[in-house]
């Protein structure tokens, strides 16, 4: 410490001086013949003149209060540039590739350039100050956003600092990040999703039409299916109570109307004739010419009876060549009903592939007695039907009641 109160410290890097709270260095810049310090090698005049030793020789400090002279440092932004053109403060820059480069200076600097070092940032991308020993700057590939560089000079021998310098500046999104552009990405995404939604709905109705088309084929099929379950189950219920060969009713057919005719008959009191029908010599036809025209025969009788029934009528196949008319509201003795009923078997010969055949009947008819059952009903037509077998065939026999009690005819 020299008699100024001055504070003087020696390094390999150069002088450190000490001085009404302000450091500074010293160094071959600032004309010392070296920057090492030998030690103990301090020497201060009378006149205030300082020595100081170091491996080179001597270097003499004239006046060392003007080391303390603070000189202003300024910093000076030379150049802001993008290929070529300049940035200038506020500039709103279209997006590009291209690098922006930034070149500035200090002045006022005691040591020259190498005691002269630089902090920055760049707000917008960075909030930390980094340093750099370079005059220039560069940034490539900038977002879209708001910039602004600050820049600082830093003199380390006079341990001064310049005033901050700020540039601000726009990058411009892109056309395809533009806000023309987002609006028509929405319009576009829009778009997209009514088409999208168009086409889901468009898929659902056809899936739904598909569906509706499915089921209503499938309707249609169940309903032809139950159709001809139906049918087939009246064919059935018919088969069940027609005989294939003569299309009249069969036995328990015939037997059934009976039955139900009775009833009413019961219940109302209205008069009710069966009438057994048998073909004459029948065994002969199937002997003499086969089964084959025996069954023509008989089918043909068949249609011809029923032909030419009353609206009320039943006729069926008892058996074999046996036939059972149910004959409803027919008040005894009915001759001429009967005899029309007689005539029809016999009146007109039968064309077969044998030629024409004489068919004649013996018919045995009884009437419905109150209180008696089917089978009574039955054996007294059969009864009838004996007598005209046996009294020569070809004839109706009739089964009638002493007393015919109170029938009436409908």
């Amino acid at each position: 410490m020299d008699r100024q109160q001055r504070l003087w410290i020696g390094s390999s890097q150069g002088l450190d001086l000490w001085s009404g709270g302000r450091w500074i260095r010293v160094t071959q810049a600032d004309g010392l013949l070296w920057d090492d310090t030998s030690e103990s090698a301090f020497f201060q005049d009378a006149d205030g003149t300082v020595w100081i030793g170091n491996s080179k020789g001597v270097s003499q400090i004239l006046d060392p209060t003007r080391l303390f002279a603070v000189r202003p440092l300024q910093l000076q932004l030379l150049r802001a540039t993008r290929a070529g053109k300049a940035v200038t403060a506020g500039a709103q820059l279209p997006w590009s590739q291209q690098p922006i480069e930034f070149a500035f200076s200090a002045l006022g600097a005691v040591g020259g350039s190498d005691t002269i070092g630089f902090r920055y940032r760049l707000e917008g991308l960075q909030e930390q100050w980094a340093s750099t020993q370079q005059a220039h700057l560069s940034y490539t590939l900038l977002s879209p956003g708001h910039y602004a560089l600050e820049v600082q000079a830093l003199d380390e021998r006079q341990r001064t600092r310049s005033d901050v310098v700020r540039l601000e500046f726009t990058i411009l999104p892109p056309w395809w990040r533009s806000p023309l552009a987002w609006i028509a990405y929405a319009l576009a995404a829009a778009l997209l999703l009514t088409a999208v939604w168009h086409w889901r709905v468009k898929q659902l109705l056809s899936r739904e039409r598909t569906l509706a088309r499915l089921v209503a084929e499938r309707t249609c099929e169940l309903e032809h299916d139950k159709r001809e379950l139906e049918q087939a189950r009246a064919a059935l219920a018919l088969k069940a109570v027609r005989d294939d060969l003569t299309g009249l009713l069969n036995r328990v057919g015939i037997l059934d109307a009976l039955a139900l005719q009775m009833q009413r008959s019961r219940k109302d009191g209205t008069a009710l004739a069966v009438a057994m029908i048998d073909l004459d010599h029948f065994k002969q036809i199937n002997d003499r010419h086969g089964h084959l025209i025996g069954d023509a025969v008989l089918a043909r009788v068949g249609r011809r009876m029923n032909a030419n029934l009353r609206g009320a009528d039943l006729i069926g196949r008892y058996g074999g060549e046996e036939l059972l008319a149910v004959l409803p509201g027919l008040l005894p003795p009915a001759h001429n009903r009967l005899h029309a009923l007689h005539q029809v078997i016999g009146a007109t010969p039968f064309l077969t592939d044998a030629g024409l055949l004489e068919i004649t009947a013996s018919i045995g008819v009884a009437w419905h007695r109150p209180g008696e059952t089917l089978q009574q009903l039955l054996s007294r037509a059969d009864e009838a039907l004996y007598r005209a077998k046996h009294g020569g065939r070809n004839r109706v026999e009739l089964h009638l009641d002493p007393q015919p009690g109170h029938a009436v005819q409908r």
